[in-house]
């Protein structure tokens, strides 16, 4: 159906349009968003796919440079990656990009729509779910900023509750990180977003530790929770597409991006693994699967 529509899209723009799509490959993560923007609008846009080809991006870029579309809409860091550098002088607006900031996707003619949860949010629906968490541990890696600590203690804070961090510098001091926290009475792990320390043997080791030790694990993204972890809170991909939608309509009304920051999805997703549940004999009330968005068996 998705790729039905993209075809269509492009066939009835033609003719010269206001508004540029531009999606970076054809993965689900970049067609939900895409679909649902396409379903929202009121004009129909040139669409187009670089299906992750630099020399696709660099065609692509030639030939909105000469049709200077009055915004383009980016879904994927490669796709806003090549429209930054290659038409900085457009409106751009984002969908789909984690940390934008690393690629650069920023200034007076950028906005968009981010993937950033935050951590106040993560923890309250978390402790929803397991409300006899009181002491969370937090693994920290080099790359986990003192800002992200500071929002995940005040958040823990906020709620009544603790964190405790045990700062590694390499992946092979996760497991020693681990024991130490078990060792001061954490109730549940929480994993930030750090490359040191997800690495795949990183994980692993905190995911096999957490179920063998019946500790829940807060994660980040849909696919830690299919990769062992057991819950988080994720942007709707539909809703994300549905929001860049609106930003756009704000363009084309006249608003600059300058005047427009990048907004924080709007609608957010409960995931849950119910086979990490069943391993770790964690306690849980099954009526609650009524409020999970996606369960991952």
């Amino acid at each position: 159906m998705v790729a039905f529509l993209l075809g269509v899209a492009g066939a009835f723009a033609a003719g010269r349009s206001r508004i540029a799509v531009v999606v970076s490959d054809d993965l689900e993560a970049y067609r939900a968003p895409a679909e649902a923007f396409l379903a929202q609008l009121a004009e129909q846009p040139r669409v187009y796919n670089l299906r992750g080809r630099p020399s696709e991006a660099a065609r692509v870029v030639k030939e909105l440079d000469r049709e200077n579309p009055a915004v383009v809409v980016c879904i994927g860091a490669k796709a806003a990656y090549a429209v930054r550098n290659g038409l900085s002088d457009t409106p751009l607006v984002y969908a789909g990009i984690l940390d934008p900031r690393r690629y650069g996707i920023e200034g007076n003619q950028v906005t968009g729509v981010t993937m950033d949860v935050e951590p106040v949010t993560f923890l309250s629906q978390f402790t929803g779910f397991f409300p006899e968490v009181d002491v969370v541990g937090v693994i920290r890696g080099p790359d986990t900023t003192d800002a992200r600590i500071d929002a995940m203690t005040a958040a823990a804070s906020e709620l009544g509750r603790r964190v405790v961090v045990h700062d590694v510098t390499s992946s092979r001091e996760v497991r020693g990180a681990f024991v130490a926290l078990v060792k001061q009475g954490v109730d549940a792990m929480w994993v930030p977003p750090d490359r040191t320390v997800l690495t795949t043997s990183g994980y692993r080791t905190i995911t096999e530790e957490a179920r063998r030790r019946h500790l829940p694990l807060l994660v980040d993204t849909e696919n830690m929770v299919e990769a062992g972890g057991l819950f988080t809170i994720v942007p709707s991909a539909d809703g994300i597409g549905r929001q860049a939608a609106e930003l756009v309509q704000k363009v084309l009304d006249g608003a600059s991006p300058a005047v427009l920051p990048p907004e924080d999805p709007e609608e957010l997703l409960v995931v849950l693994n119910t086979r990490t549940l069943e391993a770790a004999e964690l306690p849980f009330d099954r009526l609650l699967l009524d409020f999970v968005d996606v369960v991952i068996e």
